[in-house]
Parts: C-alpha cells; structure tokens; sequence
C-alpha cells in the first residue's frame, strides 16, 4: 500500500511535496510511506496509528474479538472505538452513530474490519521494517491518539515518538481510537499548528 501511495503522488504530478493525513489502519500505511518514500512527502499526520512488529502493543484480545465477530453488536463495535464510560466520548458515539457523516469512517463493515484485522495481526506479529526504518526518517511527524485506545493502544504512538527523528505527540484523555473525531476543533487546530510551523521551516 505504501508504493501505491507513491505511485499516486507520483502521477498527479505535483508541485509541492504534499502533506499525509491517515487514521488507524492508514496511520500504518503512512508511516510505512514515511520509511520507504519519505523524501517524496513534506510532514504526516498519523491518527491512532502504529509503527506494527512485535515491539508495539497489538489491539487488547478484546478488541480483536469483536473485530473479527460477524455477529458483534453495534454497541460493541461502538464500544472498541469510543470508551463508553466517559460522557464525551459516549456523546460523541451516539452523534456519530445517529448522524454519520460521508467525510468520517464508514460504519462498522465485518468484511472490511476482518481484512483489517488480519493485516494487523501480520503487521505486529512479523513485519518489522516500519518499525527499524523509523529512526531514519527525516519528515516531521504529529501523532495524535486515545489514552483509551484499545484497537491502536496510544503506546504504539509513544513508541513512534521515541523512535522519531520529528514527532509531535499529543494524547487525548478520555478518549479511544476514534480520539480526533471525538475532539474534531482541537485535533484540527493541532493539525494546523503543525502544518504551519513545519512549513514555516522551509
């Protein structure tokens, strides 16, 4: 997926370096762009990603239960990505779930979470050259994630920000995977601000 995302790049033909904006299993995928193809890309925001092999902690046994359940109940796929105990993060399910919004995630999708979860299962049992290209990584990086986060546990994020040349790392309380949906105006602003200082640089 990585050369994929190389070969996109590379036929639009573009003027400027462009910026990476992934979530959770596309967190992956950039962070693998970042290792392989670094010098095509300016900066990447990785949302509850992971930089996989068995050095990050892989999704709790719980999570990966459900994922891989065809029968789970909607309000334990809710429960995996929003930690339902804290008041803002249940708001934000049930806004969520009651208004979903075309720009956001799809639901919840057995065939598609299934595939997902087996490539991450790969990704953290075997696959280690994300993890050992880190530290040679010369982009600047912003993780965001949930302390709560029991489908990318937050540190996996910690772990990338250790490994990082340029990491920005910022954890949101009482939040899970779905952590810059739950806090959308300062995941962005965040972005923003990062964006703008890394540009900044030259």
């Amino acid at each position: 997926m990585a050369n994929d995302a190389m070969e996109l790049v590379e036929a639009l033909h573009l003027s400027t370096k462009p910026n990476v904006l992934s979530f959770s299993l596309g967190s992956c995928v950039a962070l693998a762009v970042a290792v392989l193809h670094g010098p095509s890309f300016a900066s990447f925001v990785i949302a509850s990603g992971s930089a996989g092999s068995p050095n990050s902690p892989p999704a709790t046994a719980w999570a990966q239960s459900v994922l891989l359940d065809p029968e789970a109940r909607p309000l334990e796929q809710l429960a995996i990505v929003y930690p339902l105990q804290y008041q803002s993060a249940a708001q934000a399910a049930c806004d969520w779930y009651l208004n979903a919004d075309p720009l956001a995630p799809d639901p919840y999708n057995f065939t598609t979470a299934s595939r997902q979860a087996f490539a991450l299962v790969e990704f953290f049992l075997s696959e280690t050259r994300v993890w050992d290209g880190l530290p040679g990584v010369k982009n600047s990086l912003l993780l965001m994630g949930g302390e709560e986060d029991v489908v990318m546990p937050v540190d996996s994020q910690k772990l990338v920000a250790a490994r990082a040349a340029r990491a920005w790392s910022i954890v949101f309380k009482e939040a899970g995977h779905t952590a810059v949906l739950q806090f959308p105006e300062v995941a962005f602003a965040i972005m923003e601000q990062f964006l703008t200082f890394e540009s900044s640089l030259g």
